[in-house]
């Protein structure tokens, strides 16, 4: 069976606008739309431009929007796309080259949020020990792969330009809730902001399209909580 799939195509050293291209591949059973786009680029036209490496979906590098929605080109079926699959670069960031986006202004938000465990005292002659009861707070949160496709599925991210957004609040999530942590105060007091938990309008668009199926708006949630809790103390006081 063939399938079409019309695939954005901008290259910004050519000079040219941005366009469509159309390519015609054969669909076996189990094909994924990175397989589709393997084909392309290796049978088709070798100029076209995108980013891959586990076709596992546990690196999050093949993020893109597919019919619409953001999506993992390497989880998705083609057979659970219903007609010419319209593909483009995941919506709200640059573009560097056809599929591929600029992700410095996420990654530099997420190296903003010390994503490390930060400890007190001297370290253990061999590890953290942690009951498994505690660390199934932020089971789901530690599952993110920094696809970023939440965030370019969140309507306020494409607007609010110092927004952390749901993929860096997710990872915030990770260590507040991991009970070796002992940045807990200064994590939720640095999204406790205008950028930070507040900017969320709940709009479950984030939720939605996590390859992951973390629960990414109740995770923002649980952490509003959490940073309005500290506030409190801190009036009470």
């Amino acid at each position: 069976m063939k399938r079409k799939l019309r695939v954005f195509r901008y290259d910004p050293e050519a000079g040219d606008g941005p366009r469509f291209q159309t390519f015609e591949v054969e669909a076996p059973e189990g094909m994924t739309v990175l397989d589709a786009l393997h084909v392309c680029k290796e049978q088709q036209d070798a100029s076209l431009t995108y980013r891959w490496s586990c076709r596992s979906f546990i690196c999050g590098s093949c993020a893109m929007t597919i019919n619409g929605r953001s999506l993992l080109a390497c989880k998705t079926q083609l057979s659970n796309l219903r007609g010419t699959v319209r593909i483009e670069p995941l919506a709200g960031m640059n573009v560097i080259k056809d599929l591929v986006v600029d992700w410095e202004p996420s990654l530099a938000a997420y190296r903003s949020i010390t994503p490390h465990l930060m400890t007190d005292g001297d370290p253990p002659e061999t590890e953290r020990i942690q009951y498994p009861g505690a660390r199934r707070l932020y089971d789901a949160a530690a599952t993110c792969v920094l696809c970023f496709a939440c965030t370019s599925a969140c309507p306020v991210a494409w607007t609010a330009g110092g927004y952390l957004g749901p993929a860096i609040l997710t990872k915030v999530a990770r260590f507040v809730e991991d009970d070796r942590d002992a940045a807990t105060a200064r994590r939720l007091d640095e999204i406790a902001s205008e950028d930070g938990v507040w900017r969320c309008r709940t709009a479950f668009r984030c939720t939605d399209s996590c390859p992951k199926d973390i629960p990414i708006t109740e995770t923002i949630l649980r952490l509003r909580r959490l940073a309005a809790a500290r506030a409190l103390r801190g009036i009470a006081r």
